[in-house]
């Protein structure tokens, strides 16, 4: 298990910096090159100080269209970032069919099943951006910073994908995933909890609060069965997305010393 540090920026507890795992050939992951987060939208006085410390170029922001238009990466593009604004879950938010199924039984298992088909949708709808974001950290991008609303699920899959990428050991790449629970934000939580009541017309059970707000290694397993199951092997998905292997080693000579 990766050792637990402390939060960079204690009112978004779950903003930190990927660094120090270790791959497959021995090498480890670099510092100061992939930052991830919950949306961050107004920081404050000494945020935004330690912010600019950081150096990040490049914000990928996974929210839909209607999220970023009720909370717009304003600072961020005050200070001069490039943000790329990437929707993962557009196929399957379309479809509804995740939620339709949740709605069906929201106080038993529909709480897990909704995460479980979420994460398995989230490799197809990141297959055409992750040369983007590989890209950004071959080609002097980085450092980045990749966020969603909460920086668990969206951001826990693309985190997982470049780590994977370059091959980071599993282990590892579970274990910076898992790192989100520990990492609570109860503003996320208490937003996440009104909506469900708004669609409800109640307050959700919190066995299913609980499946929404947190982590657990069967979701991102999904992810990856979902890869397999489609693709064949990592290996295949990554070449699909236009990043065959002889490509993923400059990326791992980027990321990795």
């Amino acid at each position: 298990m990766t050792a637990r540090i402390d939060p960079i920026l204690p009112a978004l507890p779950n903003f930190r910096e990927v660094r120090g795992l270790h791959a497959q050939d021995g090498r480890a992951l670099r510092g100061g090159m992939i930052f991830r987060s919950e949306a961050v939208l107004s920081p404050s006085e000494e945020e935004a100080r330690i912010l600019r410390t950081l150096g990040i170029r490049t914000i990928f922001d996974l929210r839909g269209p209607g999220e970023r238009a009720d909370a717009p990466n304003i600072w961020w593009r005050a200070e001069g970032a490039d943000i790329r604004d990437i929707d993962l879950v557009a196929d399957a938010r379309n479809a509804g069919s995740h939620w339709e199924s949740f709605f069906t039984d929201p106080d038993g298992k529909g709480g897990t099943d909704l995460m479980i088909a979420t994460y398995r949708a989230l490799p197809r709808g990141a297959l055409a951006h992750v040369g983007s974001l590989f890209s950004a950290l071959v080609d002097g991008g980085a450092p980045i910073l990749i966020h969603c609303a909460a920086g668990k699920d969206r951001t826990g899959f693309m985190v997982a994908a470049v780590l994977t990428a370059i091959g980071i050991t599993p282990e590892a790449v579970r274990d910076d995933y898992l790192e989100s629970g520990a990492r609570p934000n109860p503003a996320v939580n208490a937003m996440t909890r009104d909506l469900l009541a708004k669609r409800l017309g109640r307050a959700p059970a919190d066995s299913v609060l609980a499946a929404l707000t947190g982590v657990d290694p069967a979701y991102l397993d999904a992810s990856f069965a979902a890869i397999e199951a489609e693709y064949g092997s990592t290996d295949a998905y990554f070449t699909a997305a236009g990043w065959d292997r002889e490509r993923r080693a400059r990326l791992c000579d980027a990321l990795l010393v």
